[in-house]
C-alpha cells in the first residue's frame, strides 16, 4: 500500500512537471527558431549538470541518513557548493561561442538549478518524515501555477526569456514550499553555515563535492557530444531529437524516484541473465534506430516522427538498464561510482563516433543506447565481483 501511495504521489508530481515541461517545450519548439530551440534544450541539460554537481543525487543519498545532524551536515555541504557552481554558466558563456550572447538564459537556468538541487535532498527528508504527499505536493502546486501563468500569457507574444523564467519560477516555488516543512533542520543548517569556524562538514562536503565533480565531468562530456552532433546533424533534427529526449528524461526521472530503495533494481542488475538481456535489448534498440534514421535520410518520414519513434526504440533498453544508477546509489562506493559514471560517455562516444561525426540523425541516440548499456554492464560486473569477494 505504501508503494502504491508513494507511486501515485510521485506520479502526479511528475505528470504535472512533465506537463509543464511539455508546455514550455512546445512553446519554444513552435515559436523559436530551430537554433534557439536547440539552445534551449542544451541549456536545460546544462542546468541538469549544475543540479548534479550541487545535489550529488541528494534525493537518493538522504535515504540512508537517519540523524538530524547528518541531514544538517548534508544540506550545509550542498549550500557550500553553490558559489563554485556559478563558474559553470560563466565558463560556458565565454568558452562556447554559441552561448556568449545567452548569459541571461544561463543565469536564470543556474538560479533554477540551485533551487532544484536544494529541493532534491529536502524532498527526500520530507518523504521520510511526513510521507509522499507532503514531499511531492509542493511541486504539483508550483507546476500548476506556472502552467496557469503561461496559458494566460499565451494569447500575447512571449518574451524570449519567458520559458526560462517560467521554469525557474516553478523550481524556486517548489523548494520554498518544501523548506517550510523542515524549518527546524533549516534553522540548524543556517546556524551551522553562519558558524563555519567551529567546524566544516568535511565528510559530507568531501563526498558531495566528489560525486558532484564526477557527475559534472560526465555530463559535460555528454553536453559536448550533444553539441557536436547538433552542429553536424543540423538545428532542425537537433531540436526535434532534444525535445523528445527531454520528455524521455522526465519519464526516466519518475521511474528512478518510484524505484529508489526498491529491491527490484538490485535484483534486475544482479540476475544471472542480466548481461545477456542488456546486450540483447540494446542491439534491438540500435537496429530500430538505424532503420528509422535511414528512413529519415531518404526522406520517408518527417523529422519529428523520427524523433518520437527513435526515442521510443531507445527507451526499450534505456529505461530498464538505467537501474544501474539506482544500484550504484544503493551500493555506493566512490571508486566504483567513478568508473560507472565516466566510462559511460567514453564507451558510448567510442562506439558512436562515426554516425555522430557524419551528422546522422541516429548518431546521438546510438551514443545514448551504448552509454546506458555499458553503465548497466559495469554495475552488473561490479556487483558480481563484490559478491565473489564477500563469499
Amino acid at each position: 500500500m505504501s508503494l502504491i501511495i508513494r507511486t501515485s504521489a510521485i506520479g502526479l508530481s511528475m505528470i504535472l512537471r512533465s506537463g509543464l515541461l511539455l508546455l514550455i517545450s512546445g512553446i519554444v519548439y513552435n515559436s523559436h527558431s530551430a537554433a534557439d530551440a536547440a539552445a534551449f534544450f542544451q541549456i536545460l541539460y546544462l542546468q541538469a549538470t549544475a543540479i548534479a554537481f550541487l545535489s550529488a543525487s541528494g534525493f537518493f543519498r538522504v535515504q540512508s541518513i537517519d540523524t538530524d545532524e547528518g541531514l544538517t551536515e548534508y544540506l550545509a555541504a550542498t549550500a557550500l557548493l553553490i558559489p563554485p557552481s556559478a563558474l559553470l554558466p560563466v565558463l560556458v558563456a565565454f568558452l562556447v561561442p554559441e552561448y556568449t550572447a545567452r548569459l541571461p538564459e544561463l543565469a536564470i537556468a543556474w538560479i533554477g538549478a540551485i533551487a532544484t538541487a536544494l529541493a532534491a535532498p529536502v524532498s527526500g527528508i520530507v518523504l521520510k518524515r511526513r510521507g509522499p504527499l507532503a514531499a511531492f505536493l509542493p511541486a504539483c502546486i508550483a507546476a500548476l501555477l506556472a502552467m496557469v501563468v503561461l496559458i494566460a500569457a499565451g494569447s500575447g507574444e512571449l518574451h524570449t526569456l519567458a520559458p526560462y523564467l517560467a521554469l525557474c519560477g516553478f523550481q524556486v516555488i517548489t523548494v520554498l514550499l518544501l523548506l517550510l516543512q523542515i524549518r527546524t533542520i533549516l534553522a540548524t543548517t543556517l546556524r551551522r553555515l553562519a558558524h563555519l569556524g567551529s567546524g566544516m562538514p568535511f565528510p559530507h562536503l568531501q563526498e558531495t563535492s566528489a560525486v558532484g565533480a564526477l557527475n559534472v565531468l560526465s555530463m559535460l562530456l555528454v553536453f559536448g557530444i550533444r553539441q557536436l552532433w547538433v552542429q553536424k546533424a543540423g538545428a532542425d533534427i537537433g531540436a526535434a531529437v532534444l525535445l523528445t529526449l527531454r520528455i524521455s528524461d522526465s519519464v526516466l526521472q519518475l521511474t528512478h524516484m518510484v524505484m529508489a530503495g526498491h529491491q527490484m533494481a538490485t535484483r534486475l542488475i544482479r540476475s544471472h541473465w542480466s548481461l545477456l538481456a542488456q546486450v540483447g535489448s540494446v542491439c534491438v534498440s540500435i537496429l530500430l534506430i538505424l532503420l528509422l534514421g535511414q528512413l529519415t535520410i531518404t526522406p520517408t518520414i518527417p523529422v519529428i516522427v523520427f524523433a518520437v519513434l527513435a526515442q521510443i526504440a531507445l527507451d526499450v533498453s534505456r529505461i530498464p538498464w538505467s537501474f544501474g544508477f539506482l544500484y550504484q546509489m544503493k551500493q555506493f562506493h566512490l571508486l566504483r561510482y567513478a568508473v560507472f559514471t565516466l566510462c559511460q560517455p567514453a564507451i558510448g562516444f567510442t562506439v558512436a563516433i562515426w554516425p555522430i561525426l557524419q551528422g546522422r540523425p541516429e548518431g546521438l541516440l546510438i551514443f545514448l543506447a551504448i552509454s546506458v548499456a555499458s553503465g548497466a554492464i559495469i554495475s552488473t560486473l561490479q556487483g558480481r565481483r563484490s559478491r565473489e569477494n564477500s563469499a
